[in-house]
């Protein structure tokens, strides 16, 4: 679901090396997750699952102030090398997908919205 839009926003001279070698591998872009296809439904369900075990590997617990946990190790720790991961993974996806398009919006509504939340905590790191 993410390489073609990787693929599109890469610079000119560098897509052609990026096609070949990810088709070498993947198969052809086309082919991979068709926007309306099934798919591409199961993809996006996969991502969704794996996202929500991750809130619930953080929601098990809640911080030592009673709040929601948003970070690994809680918000009196602050951010950590695994928060920072996860976050380029989504900020990996904001970019290529677009700020502002439905399957981005989506994403990050998914937990009751606690993805907006760690990816907001986040947008002061965004540009250097």
């Amino acid at each position: 679901i993410i390489v073609p839009p990787l693929y599109r926003i890469l610079r000119p001279a560098s897509q052609p090396y990026f096609r070949r070698t990810r088709e070498e591998r993947l198969g052809k872009f086309e082919e991979l997750a068709p926007p309306g296809s099934t798919k591409r439904t199961e993809k996006w369900e996969e991502t969704r699952q794996g996202l929500h075990r991750i809130a619930t590997w953080l929601g098990a617990a809640p911080d030592s102030s009673g709040e929601e946990k948003l970070f690994f190790m809680g918000s009196k720790v602050g951010i950590t090398f695994a928060d920072i991961r996860l976050a380029s993974f989504f900020i990996w996806f904001k970019t290529c997908l677009g700020e502002d398009s439905e399957e981005w919006k989506n994403m990050i509504a998914w937990d009751g919205g606690r993805w907006a939340r760690f990816t907001a905590a986040f947008e002061e790191f965004e540009v250097v």
